[in-house]
């Protein structure tokens, strides 16, 4: 008989770790997952909490008092040893209930100071720094815990409209209701949806899709110059974090399984096994190869050769993870970016990076049995066994139904909350049982328009889009052109505007880039460059 401690479903040998037999299982666990390094993290924690907890509960203030009781929760999770409540307890009661309030009020005296000299000098100093911040925090979201970005979010609405009020900055509103009109759409739509339930938690995910349209409409243009002037380090921050979360992912597994397994099952334990970061391959995908294209426009902009070989590893890296991931979408979606980006760049540079990648790519798909299997589905679609659920095969399935009721969906479409309940039906109808039981959503993001809100509401999110993109086109906003036009590529197998994970960082990055070079900071720039001549002749004339 094994004598050990059981930690989840891990066995620690006495002989192999004596904390095992002395400490609580959340101290193991620590081990378990990063080694002596997670016992001194777990330690400190544990430590911090028993330290927060008697401070708060012998203060006078009533809301201290009242987060000591939250925080005695999370320690008795964590003497339990419920690493993962206990944590996340933790980290929500520290940051959400305790550094929340503080920022909040450093803001709210922000604005109540500004009559003071002093205070208009320090916010004249740092307030392009506090946006710019606001902003890397968004560029760092991949290694973000799900939990703690809603109070990322709010924190940035918070500095959004605090950078309107301190500038004097008026609210775009033509940007803001041709931005927001998809999620205009979703709330028309659920006054004749049925399943209002499921809408509404539909309107939960997407509210993206009207916070950063809002936040964007309200940050002054002064500030916008100042996160475009240093977007190429918000390009660093992005790359850098998506590196980090695929290398913390795979270590974390690596732990537990041989190098093959962690490889082979990748794809299949990110989506479960990771509290706070679960994620489908397919968006980490999506972000790996967001990371990609930054790197063509810092390739673009001109590097030292010490950051290019950084830069060139790190790509190398994040290529290896997205074949282990082989998603297609993704993978076809960044190879056309790419040859547009090299064509328009028309930089020697670039077309060396470009041919190597694709060198990589095409070399993996051809040699590599399982990758060429997935991609040979595509090649294949009118021969395959329609019995054998291959993610291509159960795709042709979904359109199939898809295109079926999309003539009964009409203009305003079945609602935000029914459109999926029409698919479901349908693949009843059909025998479809491994999609019905499944729930499979239509893995096509403009089918799924259709379906939710109507031809009327594809019509005005493929107005949004195009506008966009032809003025970014004909103002050189390439950034914003390679990075929209990617993820409109990937609607067509996904619908990312239904997922958290594709919906944040679609609208964040879509919002944020429409801008740059845009009529707004380009008129603000002829107006200043008016007024500082102006001045000059004023000053001449004295």
């Amino acid at each position: 008989m094994h004598r050990g401690l059981i930690v989840g479903n891990h066995v620690i040998d006495h002989y192999d770790f004596y904390f095992a037999n002395l400490s609580n299982p959340y101290i193991a666990e620590g081990y378990m997952n990063f080694g002596i390094i997670g016992v001194i993290f777990m330690a400190i924690v544990l430590a911090l909490s028993i330290v927060y907890f008697l401070t708060w509960l012998n203060s006078s203030n009533l809301f201290k008092k009242s987060i000591a009781f939250y925080f005695a929760m999370h320690l008795l999770f964590l003497l339990r040893g419920d690493f993962t409540n206990g944590f996340a307890y933790f980290i929500g009661t520290f940051i959400g209930l305790y550094l929340l309030p503080k920022v909040i009020l450093a803001f709210v005296n922000l604005f109540f100071l500004q009559k003071s000299m002093g205070a208009k000098i320090l916010i004249e100093k740092h307030s392009n720094t506090i946006l710019w911040l606001l902003t890397a925090m968004m560029f760092a979201f991949p290694v973000i815990p799900s939990p703690v970005r809603p109070v990322c979010i709010v924190l940035f609405v918070i500095g959004s409209i605090w950078s309107s009020y301190y500038c004097k900055q008026q609210f775009r509103w033509r940007y803001f209701l041709l931005n927001a009109s998809v999620f205009i759409f979703y709330l028309i739509s659920l006054t004749y949806s049925d399943d209002l339930s499921y809408g509404f938690r539909k309107i939960e995910t997407g509210a993206s899709l009207i916070v950063f349209p809002l936040i964007f409409s309200l940050i002054s243009i002064k500030h916008l110059n100042y996160i475009f002037e240093n977007i190429h380090k918000l390009m660093w921050i992005f790359i850098t974090t998506v590196l980090i979360a695929n290398l913390a992912f795979f270590i974390k597994f690596y732990t537990h399984y041989n190098f093959v397994d962690s490889v082979q099952h990748f794809p299949n334990i990110i989506r479960s096994d990771i509290y706070g970061w679960n994620i489908h391959p397919i968006y980490l995908s999506m972000h790996v190869a967001i990371a990609i294209i930054f790197s063509l426009f810092l390739i673009q902009k001109g590097l030292s050769l010490r950051n290019m070989c950084i830069l060139l590893l790190m790509d190398l890296v994040l290529i290896l993870f997205l074949l282990i991931m082989i998603k297609k979408g993704p993978i076809l979606g960044l190879v056309m970016i790419m040859s547009l980006l090299v064509v328009l760049f028309k930089n020697r540079s670039l077309w060396i990076f470009y041919g190597s990648i694709v060198t990589i790519v095409i070399g993996v798909i051809i040699f590599h049995p399982k990758v060429n299997s997935k991609f040979s589905e595509l090649l294949e679609i009118n021969k395959n066994n329609h019995d054998e659920l291959t993610s291509t095969n159960i795709r042709m399935k979904i359109y199939d139904c898809a295109v079926d009721i999309t003539s009964d969906a009409g203009i305003f479409g079945f609602g935000l909350g029914d459109g999926k309940n029409h698919l479901v039906n349908c693949y009843v109808e059909k025998e479809a049982f491994a999609l019905s039981d499944s729930q499979y959503n239509s893995h096509n993001q403009y089918l799924g328009f259709i379906l939710n809100i109507g031809y009327l509401g594809l019509i005005f999110f493929l107005l949004f889009v195009g506008i966009r993109l032809i003025k970014a086109y004909s103002n050189k906003n390439y950034l914003a052109l390679a990075v929209v036009l990617f993820y409109c590529i990937v609607m067509f197998s996904e619908n990312i505007l239904e997922r958290e994970q594709g919906v944040i960082f679609f609208s964040f990055f879509a919002n944020l880039l429409f801008l740059k070079n845009s009529k707004y900071l380009i008129e603000s720039t002829k107006k200043k460059q008016v007024e500082n001549v102006f001045e000059e002749l004023n000053v001449g004339k004295n």
